[in-house]
């Protein structure tokens, strides 16, 4: 009978950690559907040689939907996984200024 008792405890426990599994999978995929479809949307440009983030921003000034350049410094740290401002030629970047926004209001 304890036997019974301790098999039933040991399968209602581990149903728990299977569900919790579970959950935990089905959360982790769909946010990060929702994050690549964001990324999706943004314009990704290509480093130059001489560039820094805060060119690049100035670069970029007016298609950001008015974010300062100190906003857009650290959106594109955090979207890029950058710490500081290392950057190297030829490396993609992800910049907050979006697709189909580029060029419809840069300065002339």
């Amino acid at each position: 009978m304890i036997r019974i008792f301790n098999r039933h405890i040991m399968t209602k426990s581990y149903s728990w950690l299977i569900l919790f599994v579970l959950t935990a999978i089905a959360f982790f995929s769909l946010t990060n559907n929702v994050i690549a479809d964001n990324n999706r949307d943004y314009q990704v440009i290509h480093v130059q040689q001489g560039d820094n983030l805060w060119k690049i921003a100035n670069r970029y000034r007016g298609e950001t939907n008015h974010l300062s350049n100190v906003a857009f410094v650290k959106w594109v740290e955090g979207k890029n996984g950058i710490n500081g401002d290392q950057i190297v030629p030829d490396q993609r970047l992800i910049i907050p200024v979006l697709k189909d926004h580029i060029g419809k209001n840069k300065k002339q």
